[in-house]
This record gives C-alpha cells, structure tokens and sequence, in this order.
C-alpha cells in the first residue's frame, strides 16, 4: 500500500506583499495548497492596506494561491 504525502503552505499576510509573488513561484509546484492568511490589522490597531489585499487577490485570480482566509 502507497502513502500519499501532501505538503500544504499557509502564510499570515500583513505587509510586505510584494515578496509574496517570488516566494509562491519557487514554491508553488512543491505543494499541493497554498492558502494567505490576511490580517486585517497590524498588533498595533493599524488596518491592512488596501494594495496589500489587492495583491493578494491578485496572487488568487492568477492560480498562486488556492484560498485567502
């Protein structure tokens, strides 16, 4: 009997979402789901900026990231 190994990948995105483009095409045909975590604000109370979620659903619509949460 084979085991089927599955390797999933979840980042906790706030700032800095520009990087995530780079890390997701090394990474993305390692793993078989991609889920972005989004945090909506900072520790300090601070919202999420507007081009940081862009990005994100940007990385979604173009098949980097299988769910945003």
């Amino acid at each position: 009997m084979s085991k089927i190994t599955r390797l999933g990948l979840s980042i906790v995105a706030f700032d800095g979402t520009e990087h995530l483009k780079n890390i997701l095409y090394e990474l993305r045909g390692l793993c078989d789901v991609v889920h972005v975590c989004l945090q909506r604000k900072s520790y300090h109370g601070d919202p999420i900026a507007a081009e940081d979620v862009d990005e994100v659903e940007l990385l979604n619509r173009l098949g980097f990231v299988d769910r945003i949460i």
